[in-house]
């Protein structure tokens, strides 16, 4: 009964099927998880003699979500070896017309806070801090909404990544219908 539906004759209606199945899947988790206020955080470190180089990436991987007095706050150790040196925030060009009074303070000994205004839909923020030691510096974020923050996965991939994922599984689709006319129904 199966082999029935597995002829070379239902082959493109197979295809078209399975491809349609992982487009509708893709863009349903998509949705999914941009209804949901998300950033995406990840940090890279560098290692010199005495200092540390820690590359913050904070992103708003939503598209049509801004987030509003996103506060981002550093924590260092009460430890004289572990203090910052020097702090770079790297805001891109469509946020700075709506954080032009930014700021960068030391809330305490030790804890230092940037306030953003807002933070565009789909753009990322970079912050790089030199400090002594090795260790990560936490990082912290308030807001007066909610807000989902979560590193590098499977789910960020697909929503950073979909409109490519959506044009391989189009040319995939394409090259096997062709295949399909060329090599069996020739």
């Amino acid at each position: 009964m199966a082999s029935k539906w597995f002829t070379s004759e239902k082959l493109p209606y197979l295809l078209t099927i399975l491809f349609s199945f992982v487009g509708w899947g893709t863009t349903h988790v998509v949705d999914r998880m941009t209804n949901t206020p998300l950033l995406e955080y990840s940090v890279t470190k560098e290692n010199n003699n005495t200092t540390t180089k820690l590359t913050y990436c904070i992103k708003n991987i939503v598209l049509d979500k801004k987030f509003d007095d996103l506060n981002i706050l550093f924590q260092t150790s009460d430890s004289a070896n572990n203090g910052i040196l020097k702090g770079t925030f790297f805001i891109p060009a469509p946020m700075k017309m709506d954080n032009e009074n930014d700021e960068v303070t030391e809330n305490y000994p030790h804890e230092y806070s940037l306030k953003l205004k807002t933070l565009q839909p789909h753009t990322e923020l970079k912050i790089e801090i030199i400090k002594k030691g090795e260790s990560v510096i936490p990082l912290r974020l308030e807001s007066k909404s909610i807000v989902r923050v979560t590193g590098p996965t499977f789910q960020t991939f697909i929503i950073n990544n979909e409109f490519s994922i959506i044009l391989v599984l189009i040319v995939l689709w394409v090259a096997a219908i062709f295949s399909y006319m060329y090599f069996i129904k020739i």
